[in-house]
């Protein structure tokens, strides 16, 4: 016996097709509005399928629009999010070598949130106990990701970025782990010579922030005297030129100004799949005040030219909504306390330990349970909701905040403007399973 999937979309894109989408699959199909009918029809009734078209119905099972009876996709969500929460040898080092910066953002978390510290690098007593801890957890076999964060990292690039990446290469062990790095950075830091340092070490993926325009942007950076949107440029086309294995993260703060100046830069960059443009609300800014056409048209420009593109709402068979949300994630700031968030202040409350002079971590267990005890979307409105396998709810941050504050279950995606349609039609499109003329026909 067989029934429907809970997760099944089925979109009109015109008068005569219609796409179908499985959320928790991620899987597209396109019919026609008559065999819509067929299909809708055994959407419902799997088990005749099985005997009248043995080969659609195949095909529909491996797509994930139906399933065995007996099989519950809360169970397979719950499984999933489990064990890429849980089972995992990658340990997620976030390091923040300095909470300073060199820019001036107005819309920047650590001053908006009254984040209290010390404008200073992380002491080499504090390098060399993160030293001790990568030493025992390569010794162990354990894979690692450095994600080199703050502030503006590059800050501390001699001092810490630097020793710390060394210790890990030249670990007896390192060729028995994987290694990969990140770094969230303005660039105004970035050099060429620091980029082949990068290219040699295993440091690959790279965010770098674009705030609108030339103009715009560097209005927004304020780093006095200095073009940050020209030099963004040019190390984008360094990277991308002397590194196959790169992946760079375009972060697009956007407001409604900036959505506006958009399509005035994007062509300025290569044309390259290791290039992601990323859209990013500016969290300081309402729904209301940006237009979701304008997103739109600007997410339909880069695909047609080839770009990839995530926006920040849908992270299809991710299986959890943050990195933070993983067990095997520490944040270590620049005096050595651990936190789980980047994006809240690193104040005494929000600390979970410290890592000691031996490398250890020491965890307030009780206060890791309250963030890790109990999985983001285990509550009435994301079980009960179809974009469950798009979502998975709140981070364990914001989770953890509306149980404290007594706010209540505060649902993140009422606060998209893009609609689960809307991305149902942009993955169609990057799929190349509509053109770019039909979607701008029908749709926008």
């Amino acid at each position: 016996m067989y029934k429907s999937s809970n997760y099944n979309f089925f979109t009109k894109f015109n008068d005569d097709q219609i796409i179908c989408y499985n959320a928790l699959y991620d899987s597209l199909l396109i019919v026609s509005k008559d065999d819509y009918e067929v299909i809708n029809y055994y959407i419902n009734n799997p088990d005749e399928l099985e005997i009248n078209d043995k080969k659609l119905f195949l095909s529909l099972n491996k797509l994930g629009f139906f399933l065995k009876e007996e099989i519950s996709e809360l169970n397979i969500i719950r499984y999933f999010n489990k064990k890429q929460t849980f089972y995992s040898n990658l340990h997620w080092i976030t390091i923040n070598p300095t909470l300073n910066c060199n820019a001036k953002c107005w819309y920047c978390s650590t001053d908006l949130n009254a984040v209290s510290y010390e404008k200073k690098v992380m002491t080499k007593e504090i390098v060399e106990s993160i030293m001790k801890r990568l030493d025992n957890l390569i010794s162990s076999g354990n894979n690692i990701h450095l994600d080199w964060f703050g502030g503006e990292p590059l800050l501390g690039y001699s001092k810490v970025i630097m020793p710390i990446i060394q210790s890990v290469i030249s670990h007896p062990d390192f060729s028995k782990i994987e290694l990969t790095q990140h770094i969230t950075t303005n660039a105004s830091l970035l050099t060429m010579e620091r980029i082949d340092y990068f290219n040699k070490n295993k440091l690959n993926s790279y965010q770098i922030a674009l705030d609108g325009n030339k103009n715009t942007h560097n209005s927004v950076k304020k780093i006095a005297g200095f073009d940050s949107f020209s030099h963004i440029l040019k190390c984008v086309n360094y990277i991308l030129k002397t590194n196959p294995n790169a992946r760079i993260v375009l972060r697009i703060n956007y407001d409604s100004e900036t959505l506006e100046e958009f399509g005035e830069y994007f062509n300025l960059f290569p044309k390259n799949k290791q290039l992601l443009f990323d859209f990013q609300r500016i969290w300081q800014i309402e729904k209301k005040a940006v237009n979701k056409n304008t997103i739109l048209q600007n997410i339909i420009s880069l695909i047609k030219n080839g770009y990839k593109v995530n926006f920040w709402a849908y992270r299809p068979r991710q299986y959890y909504t943050c990195y933070s949300d993983r067990y095997k994630h520490e944040v270590i700031n620049f005096d050595g306390s651990v936190y789980k968030c980047t994006a809240r202040n690193y104040s005494e409350s929000m600390k979970v330990g410290r890592i000691n002079t031996s490398g250890i971590l020491e965890i307030n267990e009780l206060k890791l349970a309250k963030y890790l005890g109990v999985s983001t979307f285990e509550n009435d409105n994301c079980l009960n909701c179809k974009i469950l396998p798009l979502c998975f709810g709140p981070c364990c941050q914001k989770r953890l905040e509306n149980i404290e504050q007594k706010t209540g279950f505060i649902c993140l995606n009422t606060n998209s403007e893009l609609s689960v349609e809307d991305y149902i039609y942009c993955r169609a499109l990057e799929q190349s399973l509509i053109s770019l003329t039909q979607l701008a026909y029908n749709y926008l």
